[in-house]
């Protein structure tokens, strides 16, 4: 194990290194300091000689006076010098080249640039390659008091706890620490109750140097503050420096503030780190299925994948409602057709067959989804023939135009469904995911729209169906191996035919999106559909009859709104009229709209005559 600690400030160089000495060698392994600074010429990362710490620059005299007292101590690698017109880029460059495990910096340093002095140690912190500890240090104090105060609530307490244990090695206790909400006389007693729920929750049995402690406060960082003493360490898991400057500020408004502080230290994991933090947070919101679950998932899948005479019939029926409802213009009974449809069943199977290795269930469900399609797609050719001179519905027609969003769509319902299955508590929302999924309803129009050689409805709804039928596989697959649904081969993975379909479902996902991303480009210029034309409220449609029915000769055919009111309020007013319309008629509409409506409104009168449409 290697450390750098990098320096660019000479009064602060004293505390960073006090800090440093007490740091294990078991973790940080020999500590490396680098002196660094900005400008020219260009120096690389070069060890310096006692003489040229003496003879140098103030940094380099503070760090060799601080240095003195342990000198001889094997922990440290030494000292180097680094001059950069770009120092950051430099030191990440020397962190690769030496293969640094751990970086330390400081927050007291800046060095000047054309980015209006952008911290230096802010930049190292957010884009170092490895772990990293951001310091803002303090006077170490006396070692045995030394508590080190590691706040809890954030999904990296483990890794923070399992980080402060290491640095207690040197001396001192670690203290778990909760901010509870400050509600009244039982708020301690609540917080230390959920402090202990929460270590038992990340796995961290209790050790003799743990000795947890609770805050109440009305502002978590606020009770962070108050809980710091000068002879602490408070060690914040964070990605970024922010969570520092707000402690500094709150501190800065505390009307108990003082001289006297403690040492605050922020810690970054290295990247890959994160990832696996992030992982096992997940893994606590979705945990791993045991043997007899997976069995559970496996015989209710199995038993919604086999293509019998039940699939069948409640195939044909499904069809026939959507087909029906679709040529009636009836969302209502299109909706029940997809609480009907049996298909979603075999879809998840074949993802959870993907993931688990079974070949066995994926080729039931691959033969009853494809016999059930046919004989679907059948059914609805037979029903669109026997429905000849009907129009398109808008029901038929809002399944020819799929979009990225509707793939977008099919994931997430394969994914809801896969959970679904796997938990017995959510088996209620599968009728939803039917529902958003909607696999027969494209399957039915595009069987009516080929049989009346209707090409584009049919490829739009087509496309559509598959899309749903790709998505909802994958979405599936992605569920049940997050839930630790997996099979091994002879040691080398899933099996071979598993990884091959998977390629295909991926490939065939890619080619859809094509025209996917087409059709949306597609709806975005030609805009959202809307009527023409709005219905007025009922008090204003009657008040204009009212006084039309006054003027002998008129009578009200329509009247209507425009559909964006952003542009104003625009009425219009259609008239059978046997000659001119009044003028004071037309003032009186405006009046009576103004009156009605509540704000300024344009009023538009056109009138029907026996020469035609005219307008006023």
């Amino acid at each position: 194990m290697k450390s750098l600690m990098v320096i660019t400030d000479a009064e602060n160089a004293g505390a960073m290194i006090e800090w440093g000495d007490l740091l294990p060698n078991s973790r940080f392994g020999q500590l490396t300091i680098l002196c660094c600074f900005k400008g020219y010429p260009i120096q690389p990362m070069t060890p310096l000689t006692p003489e040229r710490l003496i003879s140098g620059e103030g940094l380099l005299r503070a760090v060799h006076q601080a240095l003195k007292p342990s000198e001889d101590d094997p922990q440290h690698g030494g000292i180097a010098y680094l001059r950069h017109p770009d120092p950051v880029t430099a030191v990440l460059e020397t962190l690769d080249a030496h293969a640094f495990d751990f970086l330390i910096i400081g927050t007291e340093g800046r060095l000047e640039d054309g980015n209006g002095g952008a911290s230096f140690s802010e930049r190292l912190f957010r884009f170092a390659p490895c772990e990293t500890l951001l310091v803002d240090p303090a006077p170490s104090g006396s070692v045995e008091k030394r508590r080190i105060l590691v706040p809890m609530g954030s999904s990296m307490s483990k890794s923070s706890l399992s980080f402060a244990l290491d640095l207690a090695q040197q001396g001192g206790t670690v203290v778990p620490l909760l901010v509870g909400p400050a509600f009244g006389a039982d708020a301690r007693a609540t917080a230390r109750k959920e402090l202990e729920l929460k270590l038992r929750e990340i796995g961290m049995g209790m050790s003799e140097k743990f000795v947890p402690d609770v805050v109440v406060a009305s502002d978590t960082m606020q009770g962070l503050v108050r809980a710091l003493h000068p002879d602490d360490t408070m060690l914040i898991t964070a990605s970024s420096a922010q969570v520092l400057h707000r402690f500094h500020h709150i501190r800065q408004e505390s009307e108990t503030v003082t001289e006297a502080r403690g040492t605050i230290v922020v810690y970054s994991p290295a990247r890959k780190e994160r990832v696996t933090a992030l992982m096992e947070w997940l893994a606590r919101y979705l945990p791993k299925l045991n043997s007899t679950e997976r069995v559970r998932v496996f015989d209710q899948l199995l038993a919604g994948a086999r293509f019998n005479p039940d699939f069948l019939i409640m195939m044909a029926m499904a069809t026939a409602i959507a087909a029906l409802g679709l040529l009636q213009d009836s969302g209502a009974v299109v909706i029940g057709a997809m609480l009907v449809a049996p298909l979603m069943s075999p879809l998840i199977g074949a993802g959870f067959a993907l993931v688990q290795g079974n070949i066995r269930l994926f080729r039931f469900s691959i033969r009853s989804i494809a016999l059930g399609i046919a004989f679907g797609f059948a059914l609805s050719v037979l029903i669109g023939f026997l429905n000849p001179n009907e129009d398109f519905t808008s029901e038929i027609m809002a399944r020819t135009g799929p979009e990225v969003r509707d793939m977008l769509v099919a994931f997430i319902s394969g994914a809801a469904a896969a959970y679904a299955f796997a938990r017995p508590g959510m088996a209620g929302t599968l009728a939803g995911v039917a529902i958003a999924a909607a696999l027969v309803p494209p399957l039915a129009t595009a069987g009516i729209g080929l049989s009346r050689g209707a090409w584009r409805v049919f490829e739009g709804a087509a496309i559509l169906h598959v899309t749903n039928l790709v998505s909802i596989t994958l979405g599936a697959a992605t569920t049940f191996r997050v839930l630790g649904i997996q099979g091994i081969r002879l040691g080398i993975g899933p099996a071979l035919w598993a990884r091959r379909a998977i390629l295909v479902l991926l490939l065939a996902a890619i080619l859809l999106s094509a025209p996917l991303f087409h059709r949306s480009a597609a709806k975005i210029m030609e805009g959202p559909a809307r009527p023409m034309a709005y219905p007025i409220s009922t008090v204003l449609h009657d008040a204009l009859r009212y006084r039309i029915d006054q003027e002998p000769g008129l009578e009200l055919i329509l009247c209507g709104r425009s559909p964006v009111l952003e542009k104003g309020v625009f009425v219009g007013i259609l008239l059978a009229a046997e000659g001119p319309v009044p003028p004071e008629l037309r003032t009186d509409l405006r009046q009576i709209v103004m009156e009605t409506i509540g704000v300024e409104a344009r009023l538009k009168i056109y009138t029907l005559q026996k020469a035609g449409v005219k307008t006023d």
